[in-house]
């Protein structure tokens, strides 16, 4: 075995929460925009070796094979990896963790094979970020971000700006194990039925993001940034509701939200340690990366 063989690359990779749209009606030739929000605590962490066979370890283990198979591929080499998935978020729980498990395999991939890839780059190999820009973004950068949504030749959506996130705000994340958000064919086929956003409120929607959320994140006002983010889901989770049964797809979310107005809350499915479902004792208070 030689030291190129030999060599470990271990990825670590942030999830991200999705917190809106900019624009859901597209009139101007563009669609989505999304506002994010990196976080530590449920990171992927994927590390690669080279070997003479592939072998993967771990959860989504025939995912992460086609990703180093076509690595292998553009590498030219003969070779294989051997990959292990040390860590990935929940599925399905608004915390982008197809898009963070791809960009993590894929360049701990590219890094045992010696190949130079971006993170857009190993998105697209991958399918990932397609709709949303905010997983790439998150794994490049950090912080509180902003893409620029799809246009007719997108690839992957644009990064238009970053934030430092406050440093003593935090997210509190719910955990519900009972749920799953749309995702795959259900979630692409709930776009394409639902219609436009009208233009009025989706004016109002990208005003709030663009002169009321983002300046309030910039100047670290918690209490304005708290009322916009709540407009703001609650548009979105009202243009939402016919295809997820109303603003919130769980009943008793909706009910904490109403309990807990004026109380920032981030609203994911986690784990809190000890794997059962809990309010305020023993949540996991993942701290933005930033």
């Amino acid at each position: 075995m030689t030291p190129r063989s030999a060599l470990r690359c271990t990825v670590t990779a942030p999830a991200r929460l999705h917190l809106g749209f900019v624009d859901l009606h597209g009139g101007l030739g563009r669609q989505f925009g999304s506002i994010g929000l990196a976080i530590d605590g449920l990171d992927a962490v994927v590390s690669a070796t080279r070997q003479a066979n592939t072998e993967v370890v771990g959860p989504h283990a025939a995912r992460v094979a086609g990703i180093a198979a076509n690595l292998i591929d553009a590498s030219g080499l003969t070779t294989g990896l051997k990959v292990e998935v040390h860590a990935v978020p929940p599925a399905h729980a608004g915390l982008g963790s197809g898009t963070l498990l791809a960009l993590a395999a894929g360049a701990a991939c590219a890094g045992a094979l010696g190949l130079a890839r971006t993170p857009r780059e190993l998105a697209l190999l991958a399918g990932r970020g397609q709709r949303s820009g905010i997983g790439i973004a998150a794994f490049e950068q950090g912080g509180f971000l902003l893409d620029g949504g799809r246009g007719e030749s997108t690839q992957a959506p644009p990064l238009l700006g970053r934030w430092a996130w406050p440093a003593d705000w935090r997210c509190v994340l719910l955990l519900d194990e009972r749920h799953e958000g749309l995702s795959g064919v259900s979630e692409r086929s709930a776009f394409r039925q639902l219609s436009a956003m009208d233009e009025p409120r989706a004016g109002e929607l990208a005003r709030r993001v663009l002169v009321g959320l983002l300046p309030a994140v910039a100047e670290g006002n918690f209490r304005e940034f708290s009322q916009h983010i709540g407009h703001i889901q609650a548009m979105v989770g009202d243009y939402f509701a016919p295809a997820q049964g109303g603003r919130l797809p769980v009943r008793w979310w909706a009910s904490a939200c109403r309990r807990w107005r004026g109380v920032l809350i981030f609203l994911a499915s986690v784990r809190v340690h000890g794997g059962q479902p809990g309010l305020y004792s023993r949540l996991t208070l993942p701290r933005p990366r930033q």
